[in-house]
């Protein structure tokens, strides 16, 4: 014979189970990434480094790159 609290315990599990499904199947649309997307990622973090490194080099060798030069005899004279 059956009591209330073993209805009640049989239909939390059954809710579980649900939920597991419902998650399962949702993850199973969610698209495939592959291995070689972290290779990738890890390769542009990389590039990234590099270039601001180049790029701070660059600034301290030649200095400010917000100077614009000035042409040495303007054109009209």
């Amino acid at each position: 014979m059956y009591n209330w609290s073993d209805v009640m315990v049989q239909r939390e599990h059954y809710d579980d189970l649900v939920r597991k499904a419902e998650h399962d199947r949702l993850v199973h649309r969610l698209p495939k990434r592959e291995t070689s997307d972290h290779f990738y990622l890890r390769l542009m973090a990389w590039l990234g480094c590099v270039l601001i490194a180049t790029g701070e080099y660059l600034q301290e060798r030649y200095g400010d790159a917000t100077r614009v030069p000035q042409p040495l005899a303007s054109p009209g004279r």
